[in-house]
């Protein structure tokens, strides 16, 4: 089934899923930057040694130990 669209509902659909990739970029950016907190020995994180300590534990993961660091600590 060949549906057609107005080109203007076309064109804010493209700006829409252009926004989300730029929003997924972000997040995968992010996301980078606090595995290499963890992973890095060297990491100049304010607070890189309170992350590690609870990324340690079982069932702590990076997310949660930068979030609850960064909330709490």
């Amino acid at each position: 089934m060949d549906v057609r669209y107005p080109a203007r509902l076309k064109s804010e659909i493209v700006r829409e899923l252009k926004r989300l990739e730029l929003v997924l970029e972000m997040i995968e950016t992010v996301e980078a930057e606090r595995d290499a907190i963890i992973k890095d020995p060297r990491s100049r994180h304010l607070n890189a040694d309170k992350i590690k300590m609870l990324a340690r534990l079982r069932a702590i993961g990076p997310e949660f130990a930068t979030s609850l660091t960064g909330e709490v600590f």
